[in-house]
């Protein structure tokens, strides 16, 4: 998107002050491509970057301004320099870094301890971009900035004609205890108002900031690239470059891993008795959508997206109680078949004269694009794990013949809304210019898939491709749904596997990019959210204001599978998303269990939900982490994000001789055997960052780890180990 070029006042007089400066610098720096220079003009403090395109990044790297003839001392470190400037306010500690590599880094950090209680006056964007004989440049390309709670970042170009792109982050975590003070939120700090960009530090008048206590008020890291990307892939990949680059010098927060066997049966027995997750419809039971919703007729995607990971849970570990749910689950499937239309819907027929017409979707002939296919995809899974009668699967076949029916209709490009019946468009656009459900095809083709897999009929194979193609038009902004991309970079790798062409592969990496721009990479840790796992926060949709159970667990499965048929097909991955994409999977793993009640303290959660109702005791997720200022489960207990523990625990644990036992892993595993005596397993990811694994169970034995040539124990009495991501690990116990 173009930006027209406005500068503020604040900035005005600083590019005044740059032309006529006369002092000498305070310090000076080259680090190709970087010419790094720090003035003392006045009242301000300033850094500038001289680029090697013949542009300057600018910024005051004080808050409020210094009295004129106001000292700052300089000392030299190796990398960098720290000034220090003593105030009437108070002390400024600024700490400025430059890093040589493949992508060199600027990075400083401004520390501001008040000599008395204060808040702060509102600011400009801290960044200002110059020409570099000062005059405005003329607006770049925005390809990303910060939406809501995501990471504080931004992406531009310099615009037409002039060469070289920059890479923006501040790392909001460095904030938090401002934030905590003031009581702000952090969302939407992070943006671009050409040729301003970067962090607007928020202020509320009133709240003020404590006496003696020092804040970190910017902590930001620059990268800046000698090329222009065009392409959508190449903007893609030098988003993930940057965002790679940066992640490694952040101090990431530690991940613990949690009795997640012990959970799982507290979910199983929730999810088996409490009356509020079940509704009866004459002989049958379903899941509701939330606790005690009962305003809604059943959905096929609540069914099917519960069935799949506890009919998982099961095939690995019988018992009574998932027999009971799998059974219940299984044989209602077949009442969501509409003889109309001959496919599974997403409401129950018998039951659609219970919807109110208080949303969109909430009419009865009504598709909302991927629900017609989300519960057809777990149904083929279902069908694939050998479950279900020749009645289902005929229904799952005339089904996936509908979706072909649609997808032609559309030409592989669906809407929002669309009839049933008539396949009228009801809502093109999620917004104005937005496009529809951009990533459905990728679904459909990942659908088409299964289809072929089940039933070997090369049509299935020809239509995922046709879908898979269509996701090139809508260039590297691709995600509708977190879930939905996620299955559609899964279908593009698998069609990469089975064709050779490399621009599948292509477009699988490019909707990953598009999940990992999605993310939070910052640990809120301000009002409610210090009391849960809010680093790499993945949304369910681009401008979702909170993270999500169900999308959550959805993706960590997927990226699990990802991983392993990459690795398994030798598919020649960016280093980036063999780096970034482990890590994610490992945050989430960390903070599902922060979405069950029991694990939050009472005074975090909502007292008044959206739907049905919220039962602090019960091992059902709440759908909701948003900001640390809002109240945790507004939206309500979420019954169809329920299978979330059952899919990591089957994914993520390693039985140890028995049933008793169990290690859980923190990375996505690629491979596992058993060996002598124990069980090798390697993880995905860099070998430069670290995953947790944790001892569970009853374990009576020490075991043994070896990575490599480090030999740690696993015992009672010490039953967590760090390890490094993309190794073999191999676990041995004695008999």
């Amino acid at each position: 998107m173009e930006r027209k070029t406005v500068v503020e006042t604040q900035h005005a007089i600083l590019i005044d002050l740059l032309k006529r400066k006369r002092s000498k610098p305070l310090y000076q720096q080259e680090v190709p491509p970087y010419q790094i220079t720090v003035h003392h003009l006045g009242t301000y403090l300033v850094l500038t970057v001289d680029l090697p395109n013949a542009h300057t990044l600018v910024t005051d790297l004080l808050p409020v301004p210094l009295h004129d003839g106001q000292d700052v001392s300089v000392r030299s470190l190796d990398q960098g320099v720290i000034c220090v400037a003593k105030t009437a306010l108070g002390q400024f500690e600024v700490l400025l870094e430059l890093t040589s590599g493949d992508i060199p880094l600027v990075h400083y950090r401004t520390t501001f301890t008040p000599a008395r209680i204060l808040s702060l006056s509102p600011q400009p964007l801290d960044l200002l971009l110059l020409k570099g004989s000062g005059a405005l440049p003329r607006a770049g390309t925005v390809h990303l900035e910060q939406v809501q709670t995501r990471s504080g970042a931004c992406f531009v170009d310099f615009g037409a004609g002039t060469k070289g792109s920059l890479y923006y982050f501040q790392n909001l975590s460095a904030l938090h205890a401002y934030a905590e003070d003031i009581q702000s939120s952090l969302a939407d700090c992070v943006k671009v108002r050409w040729p301003q960009l970067g962090l607007q530090l928020p202020t509320v008048s009133g709240k003020g900031l404590s006496k003696g206590k020092p804040y970190v008020l910017r902590d930001t890291y620059l990268l800046y690239f000698t090329d222009t990307p065009k392409r959508p892939a190449a903007i893609a990949l030098q988003i993930l470059q940057a965002q790679c680059r940066v992640y490694r010098q952040l101090q990431t927060p530690v991940v613990s891993l949690y009795a997640i066997d012990e959970f799982v049966q507290h979910s199983l027995r929730d999810l088996a008795q409490h009356k509020g997750c079940w509704q009866q419809v004459k002989a049958d039971a379903f899941l509701n959508a939330y606790l005690n919703d009962y305003q809604n007729p059943p959905e096929s995607m609540v069914q099917l997206s519960v069935l799949l990971p506890v009919l998982r849970y099961h095939l690995a570990y019988p018992n009574a109680t998932s027999a009971a749910i799998v059974d219940t689950l299984l044989s209602a499937v077949s009442c969501f078949y509409d003889e109309k239309i001959q496919s599974i819907a997403r409401w129950m027929p018998e039951k659609t004269f219970q919807l109110d017409e208080s949303e969109e979707q909430k009419q009865p002939r009504i598709m909302d694009a991927w629900y017609l296919h989300h519960p057809l995809l777990n149904l083929a899974y279902v069908l694939l794990a050998g479950k279900g009668d020749d009645l289902l699967k005929q229904q799952f076949i005339n089904s996936v013949t509908f979706c072909k029916k649609v997808a032609k209709h559309f030409d592989y490009v669906w809407p929002v809304f669309y009839d049933l019946d008539t396949l009228d468009i009801l809502k093109a656009e999620a917004a104005p210019g937005d496009g529809g459900e951009k990533d459905v095809g990728g679904l459909y083709a990942f659908l088409m898939l299964r289809a072929h897999e089940l039933t070997g009929d090369p049509s299935y194979l020809d239509e995922a491709k046709r879908a898979a193609r269509s996701l090139s038009q809508f260039g590297h902004e691709v995600l509708y749904q977190a879930n939905n991309t996620a299955y559609a970079a899964e279908a593009l790798l698998e069609l990469w596997t089975v064709t050779g062409d490399t621009d599948f592969l292509k477009q699988s990496e490019l909707c990953l990019a598009n999940l990992l721009w999605n993310t939070a990479i910052w640990d809120m840790q301000y009002g409610h959210a210090k009391e849960y796992s809010s680093f790499l926060m993945l949304f369910p949709l681009k401008d979702a204001p909170y993270a999500a159970v169900y999308e959550e667990q959805e993706c960590m499965a997927s990226f699990s599978r990802y991983l392993h048929m990459a690795h398994r097909k030798k598919a020649p991955l960016s280093a980036e998303i063999q780096t970034l994409l482990p890590e994610l999977v490992k945050h989430i793993l960390g903070r599902l269990a922060c979405y069950y009640p029991p694990m939050l303290p009472d005074d975090v959660l909502a007292q008044e939900v959206k739907t049905g109702y919220l039962d602090k005791n019960r091992w059902i997720p709440v759908e909701d982490l948003g900001d640390g200022w809002d109240p945790v489960g507004t939206v309500g207990q979420e019954v169809y994000g329920a299978g979330a523990l059952f899919q990591a625990f089957v994914n993520q644990a390693l039985p140890l001789g028995n049933n008793e036992s169990y290690c859980f892993v923190g990375y996505p595993i690629v491979e596992k055997r058993a060996v002598d005596g124990g069980v090798r397993f390697r993880t995905a990811g860099s070998s430069t960052l670290s995953y947790p694994i944790r001892l569970l169970g009853r374990p009576k034995k020490r075991y043994q780890l070896t990575a490599g040539k480090d030999v740690l124990w696993l015992d009672a009495d010490n039953p967590v180990q760090q390890l490094p991501g993309g190794t073999t690990i191999t676990l041995r116990w004695k008999s």
